[in-house]
């Protein structure tokens, strides 16, 4: 039964992997259960088990890792390396055997929470004056990356082959952000989670959040790389459905997902699946107004609209509210984006993200902004800095001046500027070393 459950999924992804048609919805397989383990999953289908340290193949056949009880399996590339976590240490499991530690000077802790095909380790170390985001390259040296968050409740969750990073962070009393990294070091916070979620992050941009709080609520979202939400699961504990799918793991290339669903299971292998949405453009009088869309789906392919989960085909109506202005609205739908515009023109902008973070002497931050020729645009900086230019037209770079920090007891310091109209934010520490 195993090995002609593999076999299927195997077919499936093979044929999945010659589609470039972006995530439209999931088609869900149950798979036999590993009793307390969490599962991840690579490009190939093979299946790595947490504990004991194992992987299944897609053709149903096993390796054993041959590591030591306490060795908890953390991740799986598609070169047949694992992140292997035991107790406060880390190492990287080659494909033939061998172990190779993986540390960062001064550590008491280190923990790897993400590896990618290069063998870039995400994850955490934790020395006495306090916790660092790290990233090891590929030949196990250690980089701690700076944290736009000033509390210390934040790891690195996921890395994809582009060296973008994911994570979380606490906000206090309250619910945990995550957040997005590009290799250059812009931030973006794309979601919220009540408890520290799992997250993954596709080589195409993808991103997943799950997070499930005893006695409380359970959600699982995946998102776009300009954070639309493409399929979101919610459920309580209260009431549970059995169908809401938390994911522990997503392929490299985004197209496989592993998990459990709440909260009695079985485990699951979904594999996306394409959806067709007619019509992806419309235009709209600043009245407003009501456009039908037609979704072609298969019938055993889940998507998401508005708050809801469907199967196969389907009309969706959606409704545009009246506006004084011309603008572009987007609404996603079975994970596709359709744009409505709204009157005559109607400009969008897009920067690389919305935070960056600056040291104590100051700096320059090149900003790209991406937007239609014709569409102008203009910056604006506090008081004591600068943007160049203040205005233009089209897509361009703005070059942010920010200089030194005051000494101050405060470990940061923010400075808001207004870049197309959007909130931009730059973190300057205020001390040279430490989070």
């Amino acid at each position: 039964m195993v090995i002609w459950l593999w076999s299927i999924l195997l077919v499936l992804s093979q044929v999945h992997a010659q589609d470039s048609e972006p995530f439209g919805g999931l088609r869900f397989r149950a798979i036999p259960g590993v009793p307390g383990a969490q599962l991840k999953i690579n490009d190939a289908g093979d299946l790595l088990v947490s504990k004991p340290g194992r992987i299944i193949r897609a053709d149903g056949s096993e390796i054993d890792l041959g590591l030591h009880s306490d060795a908890t399996a953390v991740a799986i590339n598609n070169r047949g390396q694992v992140l292997v976590q035991q107790g406060d240490k880390m190492f990287l499991r080659q494909a033939d055997g061998t172990l190779e530690s993986r540390d960062y000077p001064g550590a008491f802790e280190v923990r790897g929470h993400a590896l990618n095909d290069a063998g870039q380790i995400a994850g955490f170390a934790r020395v006495f004056a306090g916790g660092h985001m790290v990233l090891w390259d590929e030949t196990g040296t250690p980089s701690a990356l700076p944290s736009l968050f000033s509390l210390n409740s934040h790891q690195l969750m996921a890395i994809n082959g582009a060296g973008e990073l994911a994570g979380g962070y606490s906000k206090g009393s309250g619910p945990y952000g995550v957040f997005r990294r590009t290799p250059d070091g812009f931030f973006r916070e794309v979601g919220t989670a009540v408890r520290f979620p799992s997250i993954g992050l596709s080589d195409s941009g993808l991103l997943f959040f799950t997070h499930s709080y005893a006695l409380g609520s359970v959600n699982t979202e995946i998102r776009a790389n300009d954070g639309a939400v493409l399929y979101a699961a919610r459920d309580t504990y209260i009431r549970p459905s059995g169908s809401t799918p938390l994911i522990s793991s997503m392929s490299p290339n985004g197209r496989l997902f592993v998990g459990r669903l709440f909260p009695w299971g079985p485990d699951f292998v979904a594999e996306g699946c394409a959806t067709e949405v007619t019509p992806r453009k419309a235009d709209l009088p600043l009245e407003g107004g009501t456009i039908v869309l037609a979704v072609a789906a298969a019938q055993d392919c889940e998507w998401y609209y508005s708050g809801s989960r469907r199967r196969g085909d389907a009309e969706i109506s959606l409704r545009i509210e009246p506006s004084q202005v011309p603008k572009l609205v987007h609404a996603t739908v079975a994970g596709k984006d359709v744009v409505i515009r709204q009157g005559e023109g109607g400009c969008e902008y897009s920067l690389p993200g919305s935070a960056f973070l600056v040291p104590p002497a100051g700096g320059t931050v090149s900003v790209s902004i991406r937007t239609e020729p014709d569409c102008a645009w203009t910056a604006i900086a506090p008081s004591d800095s600068t943007v160049n230019p203040p205005s233009g037209f089209g897509p361009g770079e703005i070059l942010l001046t920010i200089g030194p920090v005051q000494p101050s007891p405060l470990p940061y310091r923010s400075r808001e500027f207004t870049i197309a109209g959007q909130r931009f934010i730059v973190v300057q520490r205020s001390r040279p070393e430490g989070l």
